[in-house]
């Protein structure tokens, strides 16, 4: 009999789309404030909180580092309690709950007196990563725990990232309005305002998924070897280019506000492209789906990194006086991304659960670990560039670089992967 259908798991069948669309909708939800945060945090600290730059700094930076701690706390003193499915669905919509209101408390930071404002966004920033972990970790080790075979993981992974490309499409599509909003005072409280909306979202999209997975029997006990330290070793190459995905390419979304704001002068124009990438990562999602049928996850990153490093290399060559070209540039590196990403996540996956059984919720903890620490080193250097530099001139060329060089990275450690 198929393993997909002696699974006991809703998520990943060729017939459960249906449950599958649950998993995509509780990931998009988390993904709105995954990408709020990326795309929004160091703006609003800098521009509508009115922090200076070391103090966004301090706080991405702290907070990133702080959330990769706990990721791993939570993967090694809750792996107990996330064994299958439905565990794991009950641990995130505790985390999605406590994340809402969490988050809604960082976003209240220019609210408050000025001299207030830096150590409310420090506490609130720490309890929504703190949060966010309990809410992060058991969503994401649902790939392994649920994905029965390659093609499994491989449907969860491409519903992942496009609910993903969802969630950065509606998180792009608020950077108009707010850059708009700015210029009457009011952008602090849209930002709330928006901020309620997508709590509402996570968290019940978190119940129904929880909801969903308590309907199936607890998944039995895996008949694969235990894990050990040597097989561990066998995730590194995607430990790895985790690390130089999560540092590169994000600096083009977290820098593009600024952009908009600084160097193309044009709130219209800035969304656009902010929205340009977010719309590749969700409509290129059927090219490497299909793509991925009969390939190799190596050949599906190898042709999705080129796709993102063409994207970088025209947003670079194209003059701020076209716009167009900007936007069809940043639509590339969209494409490029969420191919990457699908391919990623799903290897990721593969290799958990041929060499992790047992220990999922650790491996993704990792996972997800030193993605936040990438991260951190990224939004480090943004805060740096922001207080050394006079001018924004930098800005353009930091946005392609980004795309590029994490590129190249995964090119050289898949190389040295095949090597090894």
């Amino acid at each position: 009999m198929d393993a997909e259908q002696t699974d006991p798991s809703p998520l990943g069948r060729a017939d459960g789309w249906r449950d599958n669309g649950v998993y995509g909708l509780a990931h998009f939800g988390k993904s709105l404030f995954w990408y709020g945060g990326e795309i929004l945090f160091a703006y609003f600290l800098t521009e509508i909180a009115d922090l200076p730059p070391a103090a966004m700094g301090l706080i991405l930076v702290s907070g990133f580092v702080l959330s990769a701690t706990l990721d791993l706390l939570v993967g090694v003193r809750l792996g107990s309690r996330m064994t299958d499915p439905a565990a794991a669905g009950r641990l995130q919509l505790i985390g999605a709950a406590i994340s809402g209101a969490t988050l809604l408390a960082f976003f209240a930071t220019p609210f408050l007196p000025s001299a207030m404002r830096l150590i409310h966004a420090l506490l609130t920033g720490a309890a929504f990563r703190l949060a966010y972990a309990v809410y992060d970790v058991p969503q994401n080790a649902l790939i392994a725990l649920a994905g029965s075979s390659g093609q499994a993981r491989t449907r969860l992974a491409t519903v992942r990232i496009a609910c993903s490309g969802l969630a950065s499409v509606a998180i792009a599509a608020a950077v108009a309005p707010l850059l708009a909003a700015r210029t009457r005072g009011q952008d602090a409280g849209l930002l709330l305002q928006l901020a309620a909306v997508a709590v509402v979202i996570a968290v019940g999209s978190a119940w129904w998924l929880a909801r969903t997975l308590s309907s199936t029997a607890a998944r039995p006990s895996s008949t694969a070897a235990p894990a050990t330290p040597g097989k561990f070793k066998k995730l590194w190459p995607l430990l790895a280019i985790m690390a130089a995905m999560s540092l590169a390419p994000p600096l083009f979304q977290k820098l593009e506000p600024y952009f908009a704001t600084y160097v193309l002068r044009s709130p219209a124009w800035g969304g656009a492209i902010i929205l340009a990438v977010a719309a590749g990562q969700l409509v290129g999602q059927p090219l490497w789906f299909r793509l991925s049928r009969g390939r190799s996850r190596d050949t599906v990153l190898v042709v999705a990194a080129i796709v993102q490093a063409l994207g970088g290399v025209a947003f670079l060559a194209s003059p701020l006086s076209q716009p167009r070209g900007l936007v069809a540039a940043s639509l590339l590196v969209g494409i490029g991304n969420g191919g990457v990403g699908m391919a990623m996540w799903a290897a990721f996956g593969d290799l958990v659960r041929r060499y992790a059984s047992g220990r999922e919720s650790l491996a993704f903890a990792a996972f997800t670990a030193i993605a936040k620490l990438g991260l951190a080193a990224g939004s480090a250097l943004v805060s740096l560039l922001m207080v050394a530099t006079a001018t924004r001139s930098w800005i353009t060329l930091a946005m392609a670089g980004g795309a590029v060089l994490g590129s190249l990275a995964i090119l050289v450690l898949l190389g040295a992967a095949r090597r090894d």
